[in-house]
């Protein structure tokens, strides 16, 4: 049978006692440009890394300059996936 040496216990013994942390993801609000920049965002959680459904009329800037906007239409499947069902130019 084998047997653990004082070291072996030892590192055992410190791995077992420490707790893993994850990183904060953050969003950085100065990229936000309009109506939205000072909200606060800090308390909206998201899971699945996907977007709630809903309409969502969006601006496309590119350097700083106005392209144009959309309009996304975006709905939960049966298995509640997200998808987007339209986009159109508005």
């Amino acid at each position: 049978m084998l047997r653990m040496t004082p070291l072996a216990s030892a590192i055992v013994a410190l791995l077992l006692g420490i707790e893993a942390y994850a990183a904060e993801e953050t969003f950085d609000t100065h990229f936000m440009i309009g109506g939205m920049k000072d909200q606060q965002v800090a308390n909206i959680r998201l899971d699945d890394n996907q977007p709630l459904p809903g309409q969502y009329d969006i601006d496309i800037y590119v350097n700083k300059q106005w392209r144009g906007n959309m309009r996304l239409l975006l709905k939960t499947t049966r298995k509640k996936h997200v998808y987007q069902e339209k986009l159109s130019s508005g």
